[in-house]
């Protein structure tokens, strides 16, 4: 498309936007085939959407390492995740000292 086309064109967009009529209505007032119109439009329209977004930067995140809860008895010791139940727990050690 040669650049006094598409000028030519940008600014019948421009119009009708600004026109508050919908595209029909502003076609028959301005005698543009509505069919060519929403060509043009669909077209710019296509063009602004080729803007190449930002570039994501990939991060890692840090690996997430659930602390842990030592038990040790003179017969074991236990590794426990930190999420255990305080109930359970609480049952654990009292079992063992039984």
């Amino acid at each position: 498309m040669n650049s006094s086309n598409r000028k030519k064109w940008l600014n019948i967009i421009e119009r009708h936007e600004a026109s508050g009529l919908n595209i029909t209505q502003f076609c028959r007032q301005q005698q543009i085939n509505s069919k060519t119109f929403y060509r043009y439009r669909n077209l710019f329209n296509l063009e602004k959407s080729e803007v190449k977004p930002q570039e994501f930067v990939k991060i890692n995140p840090p690996e997430l390492i659930e602390p842990e809860l030592k038990l040790c008895t003179p017969a074991a010791t236990m590794m426990l995740p930190n999420s255990v139940c305080p109930i359970w727990l609480a049952s654990l050690i009292k079992g063992l000292q039984s």
